[in-house]
């Protein structure tokens, strides 16, 4: 037994039907249907988690700094910060402050050349 029907085997009342039905059938969209690849809808999800964590980071950190330093001193300052149990970012917020007092009351005094105790 054969599991396609052939032309032949199709009463002429069901073809009829068929083509009724097909024909009457609103249509929908008569756009096409494009899928996109897997791949695409995955790297729209990776964007918007990155942009979640990016987020949340920022709301943390509102401002970002890029310092360039001699080779070798972001160890330096990264050690010496773990010491006293400080991230760099920290112990550098705590630095700036610390000169902008010393500045204020008049212990110190910075210029290009460097900063200078009075």
């Amino acid at each position: 037994m054969s599991l396609v029907k052939k032309s032949s085997d199709l009463d002429l009342e069901e073809l009829n039907s068929q083509i009724k039905n097909n024909i009457s059938s609103p249509i929908v969209n008569s756009e096409p249907v494009i899928k996109k690849p897997v791949s695409e809808e995955i790297r729209k999800t990776d964007s918007a988690e990155t942009e979640e964590s990016t987020q949340k980071t920022k709301s943390r950190y509102s401002d970002t700094v890029n310092l360039n330093l001699p080779v070798g001193k972001r160890n330096e300052i990264k050690e010496f910060f773990n010491t006293y149990h400080l991230s760099m970012t920290q112990g550098i917020l705590f630095a700036i402050n610390y000169l902008k007092e010393d500045v204020k009351s008049g212990k110190v005094e910075i210029s290009k050349l460097g900063v200078e105790r009075k």
